[in-house]
């Protein structure tokens, strides 16, 4: 017979913002569990830590990511519209409301609409409840965000001068969220504390260790495990379909640009205290040093739409790889046996560069498959 657990001992493989929140979420329901996160790094050293934390989701290709990923992103929208009805308590989390701009080429909205791979925000109800509000912008909303700087459409967007003429470009506006990812892990991990503290959880620790391979953890006595080890999860299940994803970005000083900016592989997000330029999506590239082409790059289409941000603005220039899958994220259960023991564990990694927008979302399927295996007493999904 099938055991049901209730206060069940749940071991989290994974620091980031998918561990955590994923932790969190069945924290809140099992009341009385027993978590501990093992990971090899740990907040401030995340990739998540690294991440813009915009909640906006603009497309889909089913080359990099999950069918779901419109339903996560909304969910982890809903929550930070829930969260912002207590300000004092969202600021400490580091949630931050947000009004964006983006531009598509016609033609890259007309190729999208015909390519049954791809989605835009532009066509698709799913992603665009990713977003607060969506719409086209009002002519004084393009002249005041572009037409004002003198934009250089075509160095923006990065396609031929034709295809960035004006009457070929069209503008949104959208609502969203900018997710402070220092603060907000830094809370999760001190909630939990404060959940043993009341009583309202067992026990909760983070034991920063490698874990070699998942099988290895079947030997221990816990009930569930979950896998959110992101780039990691490659060696660590045997995962031929995750591959880095390599990203390059300055950050500048620059308190005057308090909007984010999509146009192409353009980004420009506005964090606290610093403005992140970039970016670059670079599949199967795993080396991290600051490419120079990469540089000059990203620097010139920034300075496309802010040609008044200077060299001395610079704060820095970073890369990290993103944990891309091909095929889209993985967040499905599997029964993992090792060491002569059977063990249930549910895979929540691969999430490319949307994982902080999509983790609520994630983390609250986590909660689901998690209650048919330990609450239902299944075996199998």
């Amino acid at each position: 017979m099938s055991q049901i657990y209730k206060s069940p001992k749940i071991c989290i493989v994974g620091c980031g913002i998918m561990g955590l929140s994923s932790a969190y979420c069945l924290a809140k329901y099992y009341q009385g569990a027993d978590i501990t996160i093992y990971s090899k790094d740990v907040p401030p050293n995340t990739t998540s830590n690294a991440g813009y934390g915009i909640v906006f989701c603009r497309s889909y290709d089913s080359k990099m990511y999950s069918k779901k990923i419109g339903e996560w992103s909304s969910e982890t929208s809903r929550y930070c519209s829930e969260l912002l009805k207590n300000p004092d308590n969202a600021s400490k989390m580091g949630i931050n409301p947000v009004d964006g701009f983006l531009v598509m080429t016609k033609k890259e909205i007309l190729e999208v609409e015909k390519d049954p791979d791809r989605e835009s925000i532009v066509h698709s109800p799913s992603l665009r409840s990713s977003c607060t509000y969506f719409r086209e912008c009002t002519p004084g909303e393009i002249q005041d965000k572009f037409l004002s700087k003198n934009a250089q459409f075509d160095i923006l967007l990065d396609v031929p001068k034709a295809d960035a003429q004006f009457n070929n470009l069209s503008f949104y506006i959208y609502g969203t969220f900018i997710i402070d990812t220092d603060l907000y892990l830094l809370w999760m991990q001190n909630e939990m504390k404060n959940m043993v503290e009341r009583g309202q959880l067992r026990n909760f620790k983070v034991e920063q260790r490698h874990v070699d391979h998942l099988s290895d953890l079947c030997n221990k006595d816990f009930d569930l495990i979950v896998n959110c080890s992101g780039l990691g999860a490659g060696k660590l299940v045997g995962d031929p379909l995750v591959s880095a994803i390599r990203a390059q970005w300055f950050l500048i000083r620059a308190p005057e640009i308090t909007n984010l900016y999509y146009a192409g592989r353009t980004c420009i997000c506005p964090r606290p205290g610093r403005v992140s330029l970039g970016s670059v999506f670079q599949w199967d590239r795993y080396d991290t040093e600051i490419d120079p082409v990469v540089t000059k790059d990203n620097w010139d289409r920034a300075k496309s739409l802010f040609p008044e941000i200077q060299e001395n603005q610079i704060l820095g220039e970073y890369v990290r790889l993103r944990p891309g899958r091909r095929g889209g994220a993985r967040l499905e259960f599997e029964r993992m046996t090792g060491h002569g023991k059977s063990m249930p564990v549910i895979h929540n990694y691969g999430h490319a560069g949307t994982g902080i927008g999509q983790h609520w979302g994630c983390a609250l399927n986590v909660l689901e498959i998690s209650k048919a295996v330990l609450l239902n007493g299944k075996s199998k999904l």
